[in-house]
């Protein structure tokens, strides 16, 4: 039984957690999934998408490009 609601699972004796980070088509977003195995069954899961890249980003590509220009 999936659901999307927040709550905490208190049956089950054994708990795992996995978490999967993909880059999606294009290259331009990511996202990361996690899902919730209760007694070896998947209980929950959710899905969290970056934020698209801003259209006209005229700054470096890396990390530390963009921190260069903030200073």
């Amino acid at each position: 039984m999936l659901t999307s609601s927040r709550r905490y699972i208190y049956k089950g004796n054994s708990k795992f957690g996995a978490i999967t980070i993909e880059n999606l088509e294009g290259g331009d977003q990511s996202s990361l999934k996690y899902r919730l195995f209760v007694d070896g069954e998947e209980v929950w899961n959710t899905v969290v998408l970056s934020p698209p890249p801003p259209a006209n980003d005229k700054t470096g590509s890396s990390f530390w490009d963009r921190l260069k220009i903030a200073v």
